[in-house]
């Protein structure tokens, strides 16, 4: 009896030696998908960023034309 006392014992102690190491992953895991999401975040605000200012100058050629355009009467 004492052996299986024993034996339970053991198997308890390395489930919960495999929960704490599930944990600590787990952890990992939700603060890489936090690290990536910040990245990814930052990575679209940037490609925002340029699409606007590449915007902006499409604009601010197409006015120039135009106001070109007027003027030599086209």
């Amino acid at each position: 009896m004492d052996c299986l006392k024993q034996e339970n014992e053991s198997v308890k102690e390395k489930c919960n030696n495999y929960e704490d190491i599930i944990q600590e992953m787990n952890q990992k895991v939700q603060d890489n998908n936090k690290k990536v999401k910040e990245e990814l975040q930052e990575k679209l605000k940037d490609e925002l960023k340029k699409e606007s200012e590449n915007q902006r100058m499409s604009f601010n050629e197409i006015v120039k034309k135009q106001i070109q355009d007027t003027n030599t009467g086209h």
